[in-house]
């Protein structure tokens, strides 16, 4: 999903992607996707790699979801 991401908006400046809102709500979609496959990941696993900031992709998981209207 980030791999995605990042080619879907490589070329674009901020305007643009604000602007297109398929890729837009694509974005926000594949981050919220992320978002919902981090729940899974062990804690064993997230305590290897502290720097990952595990709870913060998880909130904006929640914000995308729940309260879309408002991103």
């Amino acid at each position: 999903m980030i791999e995605k991401i990042e080619n879907s908006i490589m070329s674009k400046t901020l305007k643009d992607f604000v602007g297109e809102s398929n890729l837009f709500d694509a974005t926000l979609m594949r981050l919220h996707f992320i978002g919902e496959t981090i729940k899974s990941v062990p804690f064993s696993l997230k305590k290897n790699y502290k720097k990952v900031r595990w709870r913060k992709f998880a909130r904006l998981r929640n914000i995308i979801g729940h309260r879309y209207s408002n991103v």
